[in-house]
């Protein structure tokens, strides 16, 4: 096998590779949207569960707090 030779099969290598990535790439993309929702919702949730489980001043600070955050992540969308 010549020097073009192998040069040409490593592009093509090369070329399948980054097409490979740019692919997975698109799709993490895809999923990453999705997955900070639902972040933000078990948060809000775990925020609120902590508040009922033991109803402090503090607590019901922190489920107002939640609660207009939640507010903005909805703009946000």
């Amino acid at each position: 096998m010549s020097l073009e030779e192998k040069y040409e099969a490593l592009m093509k290598s090369y070329q399948a590779a980054s097409s490979t990535n740019q692919d997975l790439q698109r799709r993490l993309d895809e999923i990453k949207g999705p997955t900070m929702y639902l972040r933000k919702q078990l948060d809000k949730s775990m925020k609120r569960k902590s508040v009922l489980e033991s109803p402090t001043t503090s607590n019901l600070e922190a489920l107002s707090e939640a609660e207009s955050q939640h507010s903005i992540y909805e703009e946000d969308e």
